[in-house]
């Protein structure tokens, strides 16, 4: 058998639950029903149940609502007061959050079937060569997410600001993508308006007379 020389390397999970869920109208999506649970929760338990040294929440729109969803879980909260300004802002609170000698792979709360297989690939090729500082999943040929970031891009990923998340820092180096196929179609479905809830077996609310609440 012949051993790895590359020192480990530990990766945190972030978890970015911090946004308006404003294309959903009245309801947040995060506390959604799936399998029986809120969206929120199904995500950060597997990123609870893969190999991240961490898992980082970063709260709020409705923050008092997505902590107590997540009651009784052993993460750590870190409130985005500048959650209204854009997704950059959630990505910069929660990678100020990590070690500046981890990696950190931005999960995204509404991709409740990222399972914690799917988490554990892109942490396993993180551990393949010291030189690979991003990893992002892709399923039959289609890219994907979530996108583990080395310790190097922390800076920048603490410096973004606006709506776009890491999309420029991810153009800029995409000749440094190491692609990691997965086996689950769950890397390519989020949740971000009524239409996409039917596909994950997801329904809005009933309201008292039983119609779907608006």
């Amino acid at each position: 058998m012949v051993f790895s020389s590359t020192p480990f390397r530990e990766v945190a999970c972030v978890v970015l639950a911090a946004g308006s869920s404003r294309r959903m109208g009245l309801h947040n999506k995060l506390l959604l029903p799936y399998r029986g649970m809120p969206m929120v929760r199904q995500v950060v338990l597997q990123a609870l149940a893969s190999n991240c040294s961490r898992v980082i929440v970063v709260l709020g729109h409705n923050a008092p609502e997505i902590e107590q969803a997540l009651a009784g879980l052993s993460v750590q909260f870190v409130h985005n007061p500048e959650h209204m300004q854009g997704m950059g802002h959630s990505v910069a609170a929660g990678a100020g959050a990590v070690p500046d000698t981890e990696g950190v792979l931005i999960c995204l709360s509404d991709m409740p079937r990222v399972n914690a297989a799917a988490l554990n690939a892109l942490m396993d090729a993180f551990q393949l060569d010291e030189t690979i500082e991003i990893c992002r999943p892709r399923y039959k040929g289609q890219p994907g997410n979530p996108i583990l970031w080395g310790p190097s891009f922390l800076p920048a990923l603490s410096r973004l600001q606006g709506d776009e998340g890491a999309r420029s820092i991810l153009q800029a180096h995409s000749a440094y993508i190491h692609w990691v196929d997965v086996e689950t179609d769950g890397v390519l479905q989020d949740v971000d308006q009524p239409n996409d809830l039917p596909a994950l077996g997801m329904a809005l609310p009933r309201s008292k007379d039983g119609a779907m609440a608006s």
